[in-house]
């Protein structure tokens, strides 16, 4: 019997949001400041050849700032993780519902590659941003 993804990443996304929440805070409120900012070692190797910032650039602030609370900052460094957050809300949220409110999650499945599609667009989008910026002000 084949399963379905949307059934498969349901049943994943149930467990894995105490460890990413339990990650979350112990990197941003401890390891952050101790380790990586003291040691910046992981440079971005793509703007270290090219001089410009990779579509993933200021990924580690974003987390960081949205386990701090403070969304704001966070969607500036890097608005891909704050949607990663809404999308993973809303689709166990859609998934929770069919299951448990219309008892019918086996009838239709969730389109996994509308999210994709998005967060591909969201990515190029901030990508495209930064670039114009940093050109904008040279």
């Amino acid at each position: 019997m084949k399963k379905r993804a949307d059934i498969c990443l349901y049943n994943l996304g149930k467990f894995i949001w105490i460890p990413i929440i339990a990650f979350g805070i112990w990197f941003s409120n401890f390891f952050y400041d101790n380790h990586v900012k003291q040691n910046p070692t992981f440079e971005c190797a793509f703007q270290k050849v090219t001089g410009l910032p990779c579509p993933g650039c200021g990924g580690t602030r974003a987390f960081v700032y949205l386990f701090r609370g403070d969304f704001s900052h966070s969607f500036c460094y890097n608005p891909t993780v704050i949607f990663c957050v809404l999308a993973y809300i809303q689709f166990m949220g859609l998934c929770f519902y069919r299951k448990n409110i219309k008892r019918n999650i086996e009838l239709k499945p969730v389109n996994i590659e509308k999210y994709l599609i998005v967060l591909a667009i969201v990515i190029a989008v901030q990508w495209i941003t930064k670039l114009i910026l940093i050109f904008l002000l040279l």
